[in-house]
């Protein structure tokens, strides 16, 4: 496993800068990008899964019948 993917299952799982840092021997900046890199790709993760769940949603009304106020 490379350092780097390594740095990001420690950042998924919550650990903190200095414990990345620690872990893996990476410098603090590149484990503060990587954290944050991680924490941006969760939330695009979480709103793919939350827009896949609505496309999935059945409409109560036909579109047809749906008026815009």
């Amino acid at each position: 496993m490379k350092v780097e993917d390594q740095a990001l299952l420690l950042a998924a799982e919550g650990c903190s800068r200095a414990e990345i840092v620690a872990a893996t021997g990476i410098t603090r900046n590149r484990a503060k990008k990587l954290k944050q890199q991680s924490a941006a790709d969760a939330a695009d993760q979480l709103q793919k899964q939350i827009a896949s769940a609505f496309r999935a949603w059945p409409a109560a009304v036909s579109p047809e019948r749906v008026i815009s106020l």
